[in-house]
């Protein structure tokens, strides 16, 4: 994309905003909606990017239902997911489970609705295992072909119970025109 030609970006897993940064930095002129809803890793994020007047900050999880979800937190705060980690996980990745929150969630359609978002030209995904949820939705917004590009992570090993492994990911995208 040229910066001229994007509009809008989705930062799904936004974490502390090192990829919000590099949107930032790339597309100047486009408005980056980042999505972190761990709170503690939020306030982080809030801080450097109080002042970005382009770049809009959401204190939730981004899934296939707009709501509450438990949101099982761990230690290593970038390997926090909405499932529960594997046994791959548990001995590979994870630090220290700490106590599940409870946090809001939202669909991407319904979020881009209430924003009247009507086409996303970038939807990144770094939601550890949960990232075919938030595609499911993002409902009319996926099947109008209304996503411009979808930059997911995705996994070759399951990481946490019940997560799409590569093929699945993108068995569900082809399905879907991408």
């Amino acid at each position: 994309f040229a910066d001229n030609q994007c509009d809008t970006i989705m930062d799904v897993g936004a974490n502390v905003g090192f990829v919000t940064y590099q949107f930032q930095q790339r597309f100047p002129r486009a408005t980056v909606y980042a999505f972190e809803p761990n709170p503690t890793v939020f306030s982080q994020l809030q801080k450097g990017y109080q002042d970005e007047a382009l770049v809009k900050l959401f204190n939730v999880g981004v899934g296939d239902v707009t709501g509450r979800l438990t949101f099982n937190v761990n230690a290593n705060t970038g390997t926090s997911s909405f499932l529960q980690p594997a046994p791959y996980h548990q001995a590979h990745l994870a630090r220290k489970m700490l106590d599940p929150i409870e946090v809001d969630i939202v669909r991407i359609e319904d979020f881009a609705q209430e924003n009247e978002i009507s086409h996303i030209n970038i939807l990144k995904l770094d939601i550890e295992g949960y990232e075919q949820k938030a595609i499911e939705g993002a409902g009319s917004l996926l099947a109008e072909q209304r996503i411009d590009a979808i930059y997911s992570e995705v996994s070759l090993v399951p990481q946490y119970l019940g997560q799409p492994l590569f093929h699945e990911l993108t068995g569900f995208l082809q399905d879907n025109g991408y």
